[in-house]
Order: structure tokens, then sequence, then C-alpha cells
């Protein structure tokens, strides 16, 4: 069985062309590598695959939002769909990417759970209040309240990471995703 520095060394020359490849892309192509990249949670990520798809991320939903808001005026009637659909499409690459990117820096996909276990706990309080007492309402909205501040410290927490440079060794995801 090879060590990883083997391995490493076997393809450093693919690493070297794909170092250059990736040198001329865009905003456009990083988002694409984001999207074609959706069901791959191993590996790393650079900050240009995740930033580009964070904002292509943004970008898409302000313009759901809008379509939204279009197809509102037009029908008189409320309209989430076009939001719906773009987050749903975006979901797993957001995942994936966010996995890939704390991947190369050293940690486990693991820690996105620092927003997302917060929001599916909160979704259980909604689904909880709906089913108990009105006087027994105050409890859960302290702990809703609760909840969005951790979702919120939790998502902060998450970007700062994200902002961590490549981390130059070879870790157990593979060979750092940025030439360092």
């Amino acid at each position: 069985m090879q060590s990883t520095n083997e391995e490493f060394s076997e393809h450093s020359g693919e690493l070297e062309a794909l170092y250059i490849k990736e040198s001329r892309y865009g905003m456009i192509r990083w988002f694409m590598r984001a999207i074609s990249n959706s069901a791959d949670f191993d590996g790393r990520a650079r900050r240009k695959e995740f930033w580009w798809f964070y904002l292509g991320f943004i970008v898409l939903n302000i313009l759901a939002v809008m379509a939204d808001d279009v197809i509102t005026y037009l029908t008189g009637g409320f309209s989430g769909w076009a939001r719906l659909v773009a987050t749903l499409f975006l979901l797993l690459p957001m995942l994936s990417v966010t996995n890939r990117r704390l991947h190369d820096i050293g940690r486990s996909g693991s820690w996105q759970y620092l927003w997302f276990g917060p929001l599916l706990l909160l979704v259980l309080i909604f689904i909880i209040d709906s089913s108990i007492e009105s006087e027994t309402s105050d409890f859960i909205y302290g702990a809703i309240g609760v909840l969005i501040f951790s979702i919120a410290g939790g998502w902060v927490a998450l970007l700062i990471l994200m902002l961590f440079k490549t981390s130059p060794k070879i870790n157990k995801w593979g060979a750092p995703a940025k030439r360092v």
C-alpha cells in the first residue's frame, strides 16, 4: 500500500496542470465546478470555489425572489416557488462544497452542524408548538429565540472558517486544493 506522499508525487504533474487550468477560471466556471461536484463530499475545495459558488447562490436566490415578486404581482396571490426551486437545486452543491472546503483547511465536514443542527431543532420546535396548548407557547418562543441565535452564531463561525487558508499539507482528504 502506497503512502499519501507517494501517491501525491505520482500525480504531481496532473495536479500542476490542474492548478494552471484553474488559474484561468472565472466566477461562472468556479460556480459550475461546484455544481458538477455536488455529489462529491470527499476531497478538497479552494476558497475561490467556495466563495464564487456562495456568491452565485446569493445572486440566484435574489433573482428567484424577484421572480416570485413578479409572479405574485401578476397573479395577485403568494408565490414562493421560484425561491423554493432555487434553494432545493442549490442545497446539495452548497453542502458538498462546504464539506470539501472544510476538508481543505483540515476540518471534518461535520463542522457544518454548527448551523444545520440548530436549524433542524428549530423545525422540530415549530412542529411541537403547533400541537400544544397556547399557555406553554412562551417557553417555545424563548427556545425559538435561543435557536435562532445559535443558528446565526454557527453560521458566522462557519463563514469565518471558510476564510482560512488552504492547509499546505496532504491530509486524509487528499492533496492541497491550491498550489502552496
